[in-house]
């Protein structure tokens, strides 16, 4: 029994020295106002002679806009090499009483993805999570050449499964602090619905070199732009 303690203990340690974690945070901020910070941070492992990532977004509102609608989201993926993902959750925590999880799996051999909430459906091609999508747009190489074109992706989230295209613009000098970083501009194209001023009101920037985002804007109809801003 003590043999087979010991062994197990050797591999959990084996696990560790083979892992690599690194965290990034983020502040949200409407002007001057700081309202919600996040964390996302990336796990990388060897699993059964295969790489393999997590990568958890926690994000939760601080200060004013805490006691006014107290938000603690969490959203987390597990995916391969190619940014497939291979299981995801999001558990989420909004004002006094609202809680909702929702666990995905996705076979790639039968080509389905099972919901928690909603049940096995087909999967689109290349399906990806919320979390394993925007991990996958900021590890393309892109180049001058691809300024304007459109790139179509899957996504499967709140039970659904939709098509998105994101735009890439170009590379622009991104401010952050007094610190100025040189960055891809990519715009996930959406449907403004009645909250977007347009369809691309969402432009994420990702560092060319590092390939993190650094800054994000959402610009609302009537409240104008939400930033989310790297902390370094």
């Amino acid at each position: 029994m003590k043999r087979i303690t010991l062994l197990f203990v050797i591999a959990a340690i084996a696990q560790l020295l083979m892992s690599e974690t690194t965290v990034d945070k983020y502040r949200f901020r409407y002007g001057a106002i700081v309202g919600a910070t996040a964390t996302i941070t990336t796990t990388s492992q060897v699993v059964n002679g295969k790489q393999v990532y997590t990568t958890v977004l926690d994000g939760r509102t601080k200060g004013l806009a805490d006691a006014l609608w107290h938000v603690h989201d969490i959203f987390s993926s597990t995916y391969d090499s190619a940014r497939l993902p291979i299981s995801a959750y999001r558990d989420i925590h909004e004002g006094k009483s609202y809680t909702k999880r929702e666990d995905l799996s996705f076979d790639r051999v039968q080509n389905t993805v099972t919901s928690s909430l909603a049940g096995t459906e087909t999967a689109a091609p290349n399906l990806r999570d919320m979390v394993a999508a925007l991990v996958n747009i900021t590890k393309i190489n892109y180049s001058q050449s691809d300024i304007g074109k459109r790139r179509k992706y899957y996504m499967y989230h709140e039970e659904k499964q939709f098509p998105v295209e994101v735009r890439y613009n170009g590379i622009e000098k991104v401010k952050v602090g007094k610190k100025y970083y040189t960055c891809h501009s990519l715009s996930p194209l959406v449907d403004p619905g009645n909250l977007l001023e347009q369809k691309d009101a969402l432009t994420v920037y990702v560092d060319v070199n590092s390939q993190k985002i650094i800054s994000a804007k959402l610009h609302f109809k009537l409240a104008g732009f939400f930033r989310l801003e790297i902390m370094e």
